[in-house]
């Protein structure tokens, strides 16, 4: 995985399996055999997306939704807080900034993706 990949290619599914994976040390799981990421209860497989009968809600990944999700999102900063995480939002590009530990700012329309770009690229 290189910074254009992450920047540039991977589409939010993988992002947020990168997230589980390399920030916070999941295991790799498939949808079919995973427990709801939110309340831990067992969901029931339906083809390409999960149901979970505690949340009322359709799961499309054995993971939380880091990049739609801000609190989700938030958890990352929470976990990587010894990297002094800088956040920004510019009004004028209407875009998010965010960097860890004196990095690079990696910019995004949303404060979650710009939370796990710069994440990710700090981690490599």
């Amino acid at each position: 995985m290189d910074k254009d990949e992450i920047l540039n290619v991977l589409k939010e599914s993988e992002i947020d399996a990168l997230v589980a994976q390399n920030i916070f040390g999941l295991a790799i799981v498939k949808l079919e055999d995973a427990s709801c990421p939110y309340c831990g209860d067992e969901m029931r497989f339906c083809g390409s997306r999960s149901w979970c009968a505690i949340c009322s809600e359709w799961r499309y990944s054995p993971y939380k939704e880091y990049t739609n999700d801000i609190s989700a999102a938030w958890e990352v900063v929470e976990k990587l807080k010894e990297l002094k995480p800088i956040i920004n939002y510019d009004p004028a590009s209407k875009k998010w900034y965010m960097r860890f530990n004196g990095g690079e700012f990696q910019s995004a329309e949303t404060a979650p993706l710009a939370i796990l770009r710069a994440a990710l690229l700090i981690t490599l």
